[in-house]
């Protein structure tokens, strides 16, 4: 994990790659250490840093598995930046306003350069009253529906746009996902990133001849902040992009900064991104937040949880039941002291869900009796389905 932290940036000083020099003659599992570049999705910096050592210490088998990652995800990179022009262009021209979130924009924005970040999926943000038309539009340049993966009745369809936050799609022969999102997370009081918000202090990019709305940099990092701390911080790369926004940009109001995240109640997953990037990425800590976690114990143990997390060897945190679960459940419940935002997280566990409609499929006048049914149907998922799974594995 050592070697993986202190390849995981962009701008290597003399110490840096002092460091990295004394880890790679060190011994290492190597195929630990490929394990963990994929899990985290840092292969840009990790291969570009050990490449830079002319291959010192690193075993040429290695070396040529990083190259092939890289380039792979280079590929990748403009074959998203390319579809996504494609898709902005094609919705705008339907009269569907578009906010593109992170992906080419965010690795252009904050790296300069398509392929310094993991190429993923592509996200895209509109307003709900064109969710009908965006997704008949998507449907027919070949995309199928991944999630939920079955047409929603009108009753479901309302009750899903409530409690979610995006709708997924696929395109088998390029691979592609896309998700189609109507604001930035699930839980509105943890970011409320809608279309209203972006129109208002959204700023503009050209992108490969594509005019895209970008968000200033003090909003991106409280997008980036909230983003990394809803999923725990289980993959590093969302940490790294947090720090390379933080070194190049170093003249942030950090004052006004926290007085918009005050404003907003997501002090806690600001300090707590702030405090992990200066741990685990060297990132200079702003003195404002240097007393802040003695000040807020709630931010303090959001960083010891996401320490674990990071730095588990173990099962992903969306697993029922493991330590890793149960760590980010109670990670997500501490991100705001808001009553309104820890009933809401409370709720969504207790909500029907996709997998029970599609489970039990009942008419949408019968649609109350899926809460009752709801404790079953979990159930029969975690519990029923997972042995006959394990029994039909072994």
């Amino acid at each position: 994990m050592r070697l993986l932290l202190a390849c995981s940036r962009i701008s290597m000083r003399d110490e840096d790659s002092e460091r990295v020099r004394m880890l790679t003659s060190g011994p290492i599992d190597w195929e630990a250490f490929i394990t963990l570049v994929d899990r985290h999705r840092v292969i840009p910096m990790v291969y570009r840093n050990l490449s830079g050592l002319n291959g010192n210490g690193v075993p040429e088998q290695i070396r040529h598995r990083l190259k092939d990652r890289f380039k792979r995800n280079t590929q990748r990179s403009l074959a998203l930046t390319g579809t996504l022009v494609h898709l902005v262009k094609l919705l705008k021209q339907n009269g569907i306003p578009v906010f593109p979130l992170k992906g080419p924009v965010l690795a252009l924005q904050v790296y300069g350069d398509l392929g310094m970040r993991h190429a993923g999926d592509l996200d895209i943000l509109i307003a709900p009253e064109h969710i009908g038309q965006a997704e008949h539009l998507i449907r027919q340049e070949g995309y199928r529906s991944m999630h939920p993966d079955f047409s929603l009745s009108p009753r479901q369809q309302k009750v899903y746009i409530r409690q979610q936050q995006h709708f997924v799609y696929y395109r088998d022969d390029r691979q592609i996902r896309v998700e189609l999102h109507w604001r930035g997370n699930s839980n509105p009081y943890l970011f409320p990133l809608d279309m209203d918000y972006v129109w208002e202090r959204g700023r503009f990019v050209d992108i490969a001849g594509a005019r895209m709305a970008t968000l200033p940099i003090e909003d991106l990092l409280l997008y980036l902040c909230t983003h990394g701390a809803k999923h725990a911080w289980f993959r590093l790369f969302w940490l790294c992009d947090v720090a390379e926004l933080l070194r190049t940009n170093p003249t942030i109001d950090w004052a006004q900064m926290m007085e918009r995240a005050s404003e907003l109640r997501i002090q806690r997953p600001l300090a707590q991104a702030l405090v992990l990037s200066n741990l685990l990425l060297e990132s200079p800590l702003p003195d404002l937040f240097r007393g802040y976690l003695e000040r807020d114990r709630g931010a303090k143990s959001l960083v010891n949880m996401a320490l674990r997390i990071i730095t588990q060897p173990a099962d992903p945190p969306y697993r029922p039941f493991t330590s890793g679960y149960i760590l980010s459940k109670l990670h997500d419940f501490s991100l705001n002291r808001d009553f309104k935002y820890k009933l809401l997280v409370f709720q969504r566990q207790i909500c029907t869900i996709p997998y029970d409609w599609q489970t039990v499929p009942l008419p949408d006048f019968m649609f109350p009796l899926y809460y009752v049914l709801r404790p079953f149907i979990w159930f029969w998922r975690v519990y029923i389905q997972g042995i006959m799974k394990r029994l039909h594995i072994g």
